[in-house]
């Protein structure tokens, strides 16, 4: 007696089945492994910044830990905010002329 093609149908079903189910987790796993690629991207850019910054530190000699301040400006010049100006439509026509 051989194997029927009812039987058959029903085990193609079930191995389709396993067949999606895999390729899902499959799918999943990739798109878990290109996220943690970016993140080490993003991780590995910040690690160059910061060596960046570090190798600037030495050059300028601002001090830090390591070696003493040499007497140059340690902190960041913060000018004022300028005022924000509203212009009339003609006064952008006699600016825009005036650059020609």
């Amino acid at each position: 007696m051989g194997i029927s093609t009812k039987t058959l149908h029903a085990e193609r079903v079930a191995l389709q089945k396993s067949f999606n189910d895999l390729n899902t987790k499959i799918q999943t796993i990739d798109k878990e492994v290109q996220v943690m690629r970016n993140n080490l991207n993003a991780v590995h850019g910040a690690l160059q910044q910061i060596e960046k910054l570090i190798d600037i530190d030495a050059q300028v000699g601002m001090g830090g830990p390591d070696k003493p301040v040499t007497g140059k400006k340690t902190e960041l010049e913060i000018k004022e905010k300028k005022e924000a100006e509203l212009l009339n439509e003609g006064d952008k026509w006699k600016k825009i002329s005036t650059v020609f």
